[in-house]
């Protein structure tokens, strides 16, 4: 049934919606700066990038579907469920819940990812080749692992075939600078009310308009490696600092971004249903 709370989530989710169309016009002089390092780049460059960042998602998302991890995850959670239903075993059994229940849930997960990205951050911060080197891999898995606690948080098995290629999509939506997201976010919404399960195309393939994320990271990189002979008492405070803001925000933006998606699939199918 159709409550007043389901409704009121779905207001917000609507003016979300507003938010992200009326960011189209604001392109920030960082993304114009952005937008001119990524043109200089060569094509063959660039289409390397692309090919590797692509494989390296992919490759990272395989990993965490591993029996064990998700088999993890799933009891983490619904231990969390049964806090309001005592009788859930089910993936399928999370969507009996409310959305504020589910929504109290996805919280809960989403305060571990983020503690994880400021943890990984300040370890970066230390300017070591080491956890620079594999700064952005780290990323991409608790990024990619922060969409699967979602879409189990709100009752879709991240296992599950049509899922696991719902979890890219959306990664790649999330990597848009802020005036492209509403072209992403559109993109995602037509495959939902479509039913599209997925698209053997090249429509979510990485490509220029994801530079900016990537680059960003280089950035902070850049400056935990200019900053880390900057030290208290021995420790580089500033470049811990650095890497660990940057980190927490970059995947507090997507754990938000995520979360409004299956929130938007939940109501979408509750709303059809009744």
């Amino acid at each position: 049934m159709w409550t007043k709370r389901d409704h009121s989530y779905w207001n917000q989710l609507m003016d979300w919606e507003q938010q992200l169309v009326s960011n189209r016009d604001n392109e920030t002089e960082e993304n114009d700066a952005l937008n001119r390092i990524t043109a200089s780049m060569p094509d063959d460059m660039q289409d390397r990038f692309f090919m590797q960042v692509d494989q390296s998602i992919e490759w990272i998302h395989s990993f965490l579907q591993k029996e064990r991890l998700q088999t993890e995850m799933r009891n983490r959670i619904f231990a969390t469920a049964r806090i309001f239903r005592e009788d859930i075993e089910t993936v399928e059994q999370m969507r009996s819940l409310t959305i504020d229940q589910l929504h109290y849930i996805s919280r809960q997960q989403a305060s571990r990812n983020h503690a994880a990205a400021a943890v990984q951050g300040a370890i970066t911060g230390t300017g070591s080749l080491v956890p620079i080197a594999a700064d952005l891999l780290s990323m991409t898995a608790i990024g990619l692992h922060a969409i699967q606690t979602n879409a189990l948080s709100y009752g879709f098995d991240p296992s599950h075939p049509v899922e696991k290629e719902n979890i890219l999509h959306l990664f790649h939506a999330s990597l848009l600078p802020d005036h492209l997201k509403a072209d992403g976010w559109a993109q995602l919404i037509t495959e939902v009310e479509e039913g599209i399960a997925y698209s053997s195309d090249d429509s979510w393939a990485m490509d220029e308009t994801m530079l900016q994320e990537p680059l960003r990271h280089v950035l902070k990189l850049a400056a935990v490696r200019t900053l880390r002979h900057q030290t208290l008492s021995g420790v580089p405070l500033i470049s811990m600092a650095i890497g660990a803001g940057a980190n927490y925000w970059a995947v507090k933006q997507l754990t938000a971004f995520a979360e409004r998606y299956y929130q938007y699939r939940y109501l979408h199918e509750k709303k059809n249903r009744s």
